[in-house]
């Protein structure tokens, strides 16, 4: 009898812990999804790592949304917006004489793309070298690119360039 009174008690304390958790969960909504399909992301994210590779400063930055972010690498502080972009990006001539993708991997997971990438640079002293890397570059519903963050080893990349 007593254990049927102690079971008894014990089914009440974890039916009301359970209502009490059941009171405290918070509905979770999921992220908006884009219209955008895989190939679409895949395509502006390419054409955004090959007008940066060419150079061409106004195609890279006509890629990004208007309140767009690039931390490059992760860490530092981020650039935002399309005319801080556009500054950005027009530095790399200024340093360097050549940028060239040898290779390009893309996965894309919803409106984010995964990329995995290796560049061959060269300096305006004629130094050639290579910078692996990979970015997580959120693409919006207007298919700008809203944020761009790149994981590289920084401290090689300036360290080439001074050589």
């Amino acid at each position: 009898m007593r254990n049927l009174s102690f079971v008894k008690r014990m089914t009440a304390l974890a039916m009301a812990l359970m209502f009490l958790v059941v009171l405290n969960v918070t509905r979770v909504e999921a992220a908006p999804t884009t219209n955008l399909t895989p190939e679409q992301i895949k395509a502006i994210v390419t054409d955004m790592f090959n007008k940066f590779a060419a150079f061409d400063a106004q195609g890279t930055t006509d890629a990004f949304a208007a309140d767009g972010t690039i931390e490059d690498p992760v860490g530092s502080t981020p650039i935002q917006g399309t005319q801080a972009i556009l500054a950005y990006q027009q530095t790399f001539p200024t340093i360097l004489d050549e940028i060239r993708i040898q290779s390009f991997d893309v996965t894309v997971c919803g409106n984010e793309a995964a990329v995995k990438w290796r560049l061959r640079f060269k300096t305006k002293t004629g130094n050639v070298f290579f910078v692996d890397g990979i970015g997580i570059i959120k693409v919006n519903e207007d298919g700008k690119i809203q944020s761009d963050r790149e994981w590289f080893d920084q401290a090689y990349f300036l360290s080439q360039l001074q050589q």
